[in-house]
This record gives C-alpha cells, structure tokens and sequence, in this order.
C-alpha cells in the first residue's frame, strides 16, 4: 500500500541467500499450507523445490502430485541477459547470483577449457536472443527517484531490501537493527542488475515475470509501461 512501507513485513518464501535455506523456508511453508490435506509430504517438496527429477528418475506417482519447477525460459520470448552477465553467471552461478539452483556444469574443466566453452555458450545464447529490446528512454532524476518511491510502496520489499529507512524513522535504533537484518536475509538484487539486463529487456521482465520465469516467484504487480 503507497505510503506504508513497514519493517515487520511478513515471512516469504525465499528470503534466503542460499538454495538450501531457501528450500527449507519454501519447505516449512507449503508443509504448513497442505498438511491437513495429507498430499504433500517434505521430502516431496524438497525434490520438486531442488529439482531433483530434472536429473533423476522418479516414480510416475510423485511426478503426479508434485510437478518439478520450470527452469527459466531462453531464446527471443524469454529471459535475455548481456553477455557480459551470461559470462560471468555460466563462470561461477553461485558468485553471480547467491542461492540459485543452476550448478556449475562447467565445474570438470580446465581454466582454459572452461574459458572457450562459456565464451562458446555465451555468443550461442545471445544469437538466440534474436534483436535486444531498446528502450528509447534516457537517464532521468525524477524518474529514479518516482521508481525509488515505488520500490518501497507497491510491494517490493516484501522480498527485496528495502533501500533507506522510511523518513520517520532514520534515527530509530530497532528501525536500523532490523534495516540490517533485511539486507542480509532479504532475496538479493545487488548491484548487478545493471549489467544483466538492458532497460529495455529490464522494463519487458517487470511487466510479466511469470512469461519468462514459469515457476518464479516474483509476481505481476500490474505495472503500466510508465
């Protein structure tokens, strides 16, 4: 809701930097949710949440009542990262993003094979693409600063950390406490967005999240392209 950006927001499902904190929280919430129906045991939602069955085979029952998560979607109509980006997450996924599940395949190589194989990877990935999506707008203060207000206002920082302390309360001391817990469990953005996306490709993601990422957790906030 504009204007109440809280510090006592509620638990969500991924707060965590990790996979594996990050499936226990999502594990003790879907158990807590689907207990009383007796469908869904932990150790199902810790393979569907790991996807374990993208590997491994599994009984066609637990397939049924559990359905893996869908990895996100590549090429022209999904998600579509620079280069650069694309370089350094297949070099090490965990130091580009902290708590994704993709491993790193590329792990059993030589330095110099790994090199020639992600830059191998990364001019494939990009030729799929097709065209970047351009935006035809430049730098503007006042467009940060309303983006800023609605980072903070329309839910955001549900998952996100939030990133000042709302004006009534900079010099609270619990506000500041718990600002600092918030950095450090929240799902973090950091200051890699930039080099992931363009602000075309970024404006085209926060639009419809769920289009590219089909099990993502974000949610469409019902932005208008302003």
């Amino acid at each position: 809701m504009p204007g109440r950006y809280r510090f006592n927001r509620r638990p969500v499902i991924s707060t965590a930097r990790t996979p594996v904190l990050s499936t226990l929280v999502a594990m003790v919430y879907l158990v807590g949710t689907f207990a009383a129906w007796g469908e869904v045991t932990p150790g199902e939602i810790l393979i569907s949440e790991m996807n374990c069955a993208a590997c491994h085979d599994a009984p066609g029952a637990l397939k049924a009542r559990l359905a893996s998560r869908q990895a996100p979607k590549l090429g022209a109509e999904g998600v579509r990262p620079t280069p650069g980006w694309i370089r350094e997450y297949l070099s090490d996924p965990q130091k580009t993003k902290p708590g994704t599940l993709m491993p790193d395949m590329l792990h059993a190589m030589t330095p110099e094979q790994k090199t020639e194989a992600v830059e191998a990877l990364t001019h494939y990935l990009i030729d799929v693409q097709g065209a970047p999506v351009m935006s035809d707008r430049g730098a503007s203060g006042a467009m940060i600063a309303e983006g800023e207000k609605l980072y903070h206002d329309l839910g955001c920082v549900q998952c996100h950390a939030p990133t000042k302390l709302p004006s009534p309360r900079e010099n609270d001391a619990a506000a500041k406490e718990e600002f600092q817990k918030l950095e450090a469990t929240s799902v973090p953005i950091g200051a890699g967005i930039a080099r992931k996306y363009t602000l075309g490709e970024l404006t085209k993601f926060l639009r419809d999240p769920l289009k590219v990422r089909p099990s993502g957790r974000m949610p469409s906030l019902k932005l208008n392209e302003a």
